[in-house]
């Protein structure tokens, strides 16, 4: 493969194979809804604390208060920080993007050394942004559950994950819960967005499939 090389950042460890996850997992265990989590039930759930709230309405008079962290500048910041995430996320994330790149060569890329393989995606995926990156078994009790009950669709087949994390800006964090700690956010969700994306297309184009 020449689009990805191994590099001093790929080997950051062995790999460990665990036979059972290093914790307890109960019988009663169910996949989380969705539409349960905090961003989801705040525009849903009126028992939600924040449900219906929103900050933009009353950005002029917050500004106006001249308090440190919200300022004009600040808010500006934060806006901008979520602009790929506002325009590419569906897109990024579609599932009809599984199988439907047509990649440059016919043949699926079949490697002989799936440690080495292994390491190469992981160099991919730090190249587009990631600042961690892991690869393991798929575990269904872990996929997000629709409202309805039923799990978010995943074909069977699929039975790999590739865990991504996108370190935020910290000092910017610190200032949370004003708008610099949203342009930290949003610059990450961004990014994240950006990565999961490439990575998916760079899977889909060696003849693998891959949702995001």
């Amino acid at each position: 493969m020449s689009t990805v090389t191994n590099s001093s950042r790929a080997r950051t460890g062995e790999i460990r194979r665990l036979e059972q996850p290093p914790y307890q997992i109960i019988d009663s265990v169910k996949p989380f809804p969705q539409n349960m989590t905090t961003f989801s039930r705040v525009r849903w759930d009126p028992t939600c604390i924040g449900y219906g709230e929103s900050r933009a309405k009353n950005t002029a008079a917050i500004i106006a208060e001249g308090r440190h962290g919200y300022s004009r500048f600040s808010f500006s910041l934060e806006a901008a920080a979520w602009t790929v995430v506002g325009a590419m996320s569906e897109k990024a994330y579609s599932r009809d993007r599984i199988g439907g790149r047509r990649s440059r060569v016919e043949s699926r890329y079949m490697p002989e050394d799936m440690e080495e393989f292994t390491d190469q995606v992981k160099t991919a995926a730090r190249l587009y942004g990631a600042s961690v990156v892991g690869v393991t078994q798929l575990d269904r009790r872990w996929i997000y559950a629709k409202a309805d009950g039923d799990l978010i669709d995943i074909p069977d087949d699929v039975n790999t994950a590739i865990i991504m994390g996108v370190e935020m800006d910290r000092e910017l964090i610190k200032q949370s819960p004003s708008p610099l700690a949203g342009a930290a956010t949003g610059n990450g969700y961004s990014r994240m967005v950006f990565a999961t994306a490439c990575l998916a297309e760079f899977l889909r184009d060696l003849g693998w499939q891959a949702i995001g």
